[in-house]
């Protein structure tokens, strides 16, 4: 592979959206030839889908219900987003999960929406993206759960990706130990990153995926600017001298990962 895949990219937000054209052309410019757009309710859901037709094999969609709208989310919505499964080329179930440390949703509420939405990923059989925010142990209960009983995987088969990874020991721990991939942002390109460094150098590239969370948390290099997809070769080049492998290494391993876990 050679080139870049933001595993993870909310081009539908703005300011992002409001000059889609041009953050596109930038992004594909700079050698970012694949973006995965999470969804964060039904209405965006739509959305991510509208605009993943509108620039095929550039653009791939995964819907969900993140934790801080769960607490609005509507009886029918978990319906409504099987029917979007059923008629659309739908690639993971996301982003979905957990957040305790902004707690707009009831904590109860949160699992229940996890819950279900993990119950649709594991029904369609299709890979998720994690948000977890202060709720390491509850976020691997759950999840412990789900893997058990989820669908019948070939060996090393990876079937999701935990979103912004902080560094923790427990979720590194884990996710070696139940096929799932690490998203790795901006945050790694900061001073205050020594933790994070430290863990990814333990970390084995193939367990690796790339994200900038557009428009969110842009990289050193571009703090109090508007992150964009563009941007994700900043974080690339961090975490080859972070790890001490070439550039080309990282964009090669880390685009084959997220390849094969989206089944492109």
């Amino acid at each position: 592979m050679n080139f870049l895949f933001d595993t993870h990219c909310h081009i539908n937000l703005p300011p992002l959206q409001e000059n889609l054209d041009h953050i596109l052309t930038d992004a594909y410019t700079e050698g970012i030839k694949k973006i995965l757009v999470p969804s964060i309710n039904f209405e965006t859901s739509i959305e991510v889908v509208r605009i993943s037709e509108k620039y095929p094999d550039f653009v791939y969609p995964a819907i969900g219900i993140h934790p801080n709208y769960s607490g609005s989310a509507e009886p029918e919505d978990i319906s409504s987003l099987k029917t979007l499964i059923s008629c659309h080329k739908i690639k993971a179930i996301g982003e979905i999960g957990l957040d305790f440390y902004r707690n707009y949703s009831p904590t109860d509420m949160q699992k229940s929406i996890f819950q279900k939405m993990l119950n649709i990923a594991r029904g369609f059989r299709l890979p998720v993206c994690i948000h977890n925010r202060n709720a390491d142990t509850e976020m691997i209960n759950i999840l412990d759960q789900w893997v058990e009983n989820s669908f019948d995987m070939p060996k090393n088969t990876k079937i999701g990706i935990l979103h912004a990874f902080d560094g923790s020991e427990m979720i590194a721990d884990w996710a070696k130990n139940h096929h799932f991939l690490m998203g790795i942002g901006g945050p790694i390109t900061y001073k205050n990153a020594e933790k994070l460094k430290i863990m990814i150098k333990s970390i084995d590239l193939e367990d690796i995926v790339l994200e900038t969370d557009s428009p969110y948390l842009p990289p050193e290099p571009k703090r109090g600017q508007t992150n964009q997809p563009a941007f994700l070769r900043f974080i690339a080049d961090v975490v080859a001298k972070t790890k001490g492998v070439s550039y080309d290494t990282v964009v090669g391993v880390t685009s084959l990962n997220a390849m094969k876990l989206l089944q492109l």
